[in-house]
């Protein structure tokens, strides 16, 4: 399922029906967790134990999500979230399809993979409680 409907360019985020942007963030890093567990790595939704930091450049044409993510068994991965269609400068030049994700298995001490624009946000409490995720133990 497409995320795509969130992002349309008729959407007013003035309208009192518009998704709040934890909305649309949170649904983003669900998806990318639902598209990563058709990969190989072993670990689904269910699996989600917080999100340590995210960023996000959400258009209406082509939106893009970074996050990285605990795994209640103690692993951590990048996950880049990548939906819509970006025109072809050259032939071959196109993204594969209207949405993947590009999963990276990070170390536990790694540090956060580059990310200039737009930062990383590391203020989580709020994303993670959308997620209905536990707080982090003390």
């Amino acid at each position: 399922m497409s995320v795509l409907p969130l992002l349309q360019p008729g959407l007013d985020a003035l309208d009192a029906d518009a998704p709040d942007t934890y909305e649309i963030e949170a649904d983003l890093i669900l998806r990318a967790m639902e598209l990563a567990s058709e990969q190989p790595y072993g670990f689904g939704v269910e699996d989600l134990e917080r999100v340590e930091a995210y960023w996000s450049q959400l258009e209406a044409e082509l939106s893009f999500l970074g996050c990285v993510v605990s795994l209640t068994d103690g692993r951590r991965f990048h996950l880049l979230y990548i939906c819509g269609e970006e025109p072809e400068d050259e032939p071959g030049d196109s993204l594969p399809g209207p949405e993947t994700v590009q999963v990276t298995q990070m170390m536990t001490t790694e540090d956060l993979p580059p990310q200039e624009e737009p930062p990383w946000i590391h203020e989580v409490a709020d994303i993670n409680a959308w997620l209905r995720l536990p707080p982090p133990e003390a």
